[in-house]
């Protein structure tokens, strides 16, 4: 019986130096979310981009941009590597691959109903806009508060951010550990998923800054897109679907503020 197969198939004893930085190496142990302890990795270099931008831009926020995603994502890796020491937490919330759900599972299926997924919500986020704007053109082409910010990014770390960064921590917290952890709980699939794309939303926009109409029209069409990604998510037993369709709407994004 594989990892896959069951919640009871676990390791015994605790976590070693090397199957941290080697957890390609250690399947057994990880099972399929070896990939979430390359959180670390990912952490390590974001911090050594992090001092890079800071000393080559030192007049902007990119610095500190990047130091913040390294230590968002050295929080994913440290709270997995933490909970594969701990089987009643693993128990109770089921972080490693199960029969409903597997972290990372990249088949040509999965990449497809991403790129589709990624159509549908770039559609409906500009049909939704499109309509708003008809009804409200005073707020065309006003730049929204909580967003104004990019701007003043580099681009590499503009395009690093938006495509790759934000996407990948966004899944692995709202389609991964929030969906998966709301149903291992006993929640109902329909709540979880509901619930994820509400806050997903929700986390958008910065409340330090008075929110307009514009931006409520925005939270509904991203909870919206939230609420497709987890059915996504649901669909596929896989976080790869919504992951894809996530970089690719955020490649949209990208391109549209880069050329705005």
């Amino acid at each position: 019986m594989s990892v896959t197969d069951s919640k009871d198939v676990l390791p015994v004893g605790r976590v070693t130096w090397r199957e941290i930085l080697f957890p390609w190496m250690h399947q057994s142990y990880w099972g399929a979310s070896w990939m979430l302890v390359l959180s670390l990795h990912v952490a390590a270099t974001l911090g050594v981009l992090a001092g890079c931008f800071a000393v080559a831009y030192p007049e902007g926020n990119n610095g500190s941009t990047l130091a913040v995603y390294a230590g968002c994502f050295a929080l994913i890796g440290i709270v997995h590597v933490w909970a594969h020491n701990n089987s009643t937490f693993i128990g109770k919330y089921a972080l490693r691959d199960d029969h409903d759900f597997r972290w990372f599972e990249f088949s040509v299926r999965n990449i497809a109903l991403g790129v589709i997924v990624g159509a549908v919500a770039l559609g409906v986020a500009w049909l939704g806009m499109s309509l708003f704007y008809s009804a409200h053109p005073e707020f065309a082409g006003r730049p929204s508060p909580s967003t104004a910010w990019l701007s003043s990014l580099a681009v590499p770390v503009q395009v690093l951010m938006l495509v790759v960064l934000a996407p990948l921590l966004e899944e692995v917290m709202w389609r991964g550990y929030i969906l998966k952890g709301l149903i291992s709980v006993g929640a109902s699939t329909v709540f979880a998923v509901l619930t994820q794309g509400l806050l997903f939303a929700a986390m958008h926009f910065d409340l330090a800054y008075s929110l307009t109409l514009v931006d409520l029209a925005k939270f509904w069409v991203l909870a919206f897109i939230g609420v497709l990604f987890g059915v996504a998510r649901w669909f596929s037993s896989s976080l790869v679907p919504s992951l894809v369709a996530h970089m690719l709407y955020n490649l949209a994004s990208a391109l549209v503020i880069l050329t705005a």
